[in-house]
């Protein structure tokens, strides 16, 4: 996903006068990237912090729901493999390492646990560059 659909979907005002490609549109296109990278995602990271609630806990959790189908084909659920990326993430940061993630939505997760985290994005993997302050 690339940052402007991200920014979209996660509702964060952005427009052509702070993107650093001059396409001459009247509108943000999908080739959106900020000229002020450090002062755009920092604005981004403050704005996302208004609507994170914290955790008390020290990492995500799974709550499974019971299902009334009972069927069991021995795979884990897809929130097993989320969790286990946000927990692996946390663990990276933590540890002083750095961390990388694919959307803005993971980047709430985070925020849940860590909420003094520095991001960066890269436009060449189109994913964002995590470490602890």
């Amino acid at each position: 996903m690339n940052l402007h659909n991200d920014l979209m979907k996660s509702k964060i005002e952005h427009d052509c006068s702070q993107c650093v490609n001059k396409c001459k549109r009247y509108f943000t296109c999908i080739e959106f990237l900020p000229g002020d990278m450090w002062g755009f995602m920092e604005n981004m990271v403050d704005t996302l912090k208004e609507t994170v609630v914290p955790s008390k806990e020290k990492k995500l959790r799974r709550r499974p729901v019971k299902s009334k189908i009972p069927y069991d084909d021995k795979l884990p659920p897809v929130d097993y493999y989320f969790v286990l990326f946000i927990n692996n993430t946390l663990s990276e940061i933590r540890n002083g390492h750095t961390a990388y993630i694919f959307s803005l939505e993971q980047l709430r997760e985070i925020m849940r646990f860590e909420p003094d985290v520095r991001v960066a994005y890269n436009p060449e993997a189109e994913s964002y560059v995590l470490r602890l302050k």
